[in-house]
């Protein structure tokens, strides 16, 4: 991974291929005020003017066109859609035109890129270079108590993929240092967490301000899903990149619902790269 002024590249995915990052809201944009300035959401009150202007600007840093970008609506669920080439532009100029019901999307497309929005709740990006498949999930509590990234997997190893092959790649999210939840978000997260075969200690702890309350670190949720499915913990990339109390993203919480959107964008580039070996 690295950083730079308008997005977090993902130089491991770029070295088998892919164009994978996850964009920065204080990158050059249009939107004001809370949505400062790189605002991807159409969604959350900013003019669609001013984000349809952002969203051409993060093609651009992508280096793909706007026309080739697959947005899912993200309901806080799940379910993971497939798409292909002919689903280019789904959601990227019209809400509701996005990929209805699904909070994943995987493709074998090559040059579609998918995308993620998220403001706390964790983007996740996948690839298998082998096999030629990529995915794009967004974890918030809701998805990640139901599973969304194991979802993912599965239905990438459909189309061909092996987890064992697999990048993944965690984005700025809000971490235990900050996401305070009560007891029944606690009850979800505790038991998807029941049901992983891990060792790994439950990456909660109570909260210093109120002990019915808990810290709970989703990402670590996240990527202890993708170890359950077989993706070796060492290719699982964590930014570890706190969206509530680091800059340069988005946080829903603690701009109070006012805040706009980062993306996690991924995709096959359209020319083929030779592959220097297994990553493992």
């Amino acid at each position: 991974m690295e950083g730079f002024m308008d997005a977090l590249r993902l130089l491991q995915f770029e070295e088998y291929g892919a164009i994978a990052q996850f964009t920065r809201s204080d990158a050059p944009g249009a939107s004001c005020d809370s949505f400062s300035s790189l605002n991807l959401g159409l969604h959350v009150g900013d003019d669609p003017e001013v984000v349809q202007k952002n969203r051409r600007i993060a093609a651009d840093i992508a280096g793909i066109s706007e026309t080739r970008i697959v947005y899912a609506e993200q309901v806080h669920g799940a379910r993971v859609a497939v798409v292909h080439a002919d689903d280019a532009g789904r959601g990227a100029f019209d809400t509701a035109d996005a990929i209805k019901g699904v909070d994943g999307l995987v493709s074998t497309a090559r040059g579609l890129l998918l995308a993620i929005l998220a403001a706390d709740c964790t983007p996740v990006l996948f690839y298998d270079p082998y096999a030629g498949v990529i995915g794009a999930a967004h974890a918030g509590w809701k998805g990640t108590a139901q599973g969304v990234v194991m979802e993912t997997i599965k239905e990438m190893k459909k189309l061909g993929a092996n987890p064992e092959d697999m990048l993944v790649a965690l984005g700025p999210a809000i971490r235990g240092c900050c996401y305070e939840v009560d007891q029944p978000v606690t009850d979800a997260l505790e038991d998807m967490y029941r049901k992983l075969a891990t060792r790994e200690p439950i990456p909660f702890r109570v909260s210093e301000r109120a002990a019915e309350r808990t810290m709970v670190d989703l990402p670590t949720l996240a990527r202890l899903q993708a170890e359950q499915l077989g993706v070796p913990h060492g290719q699982v990339i964590d930014t570890s990149i706190c969206t509530h109390c680091m800059p340069g993203f988005f946080s829903h919480r603690k701009l109070r619902g006012k805040a706009g959107r980062h993306a996690g964008f991924i995709a096959i580039k359209p020319r083929r790269l030779s592959l220097r070996g297994r990553m493992r």
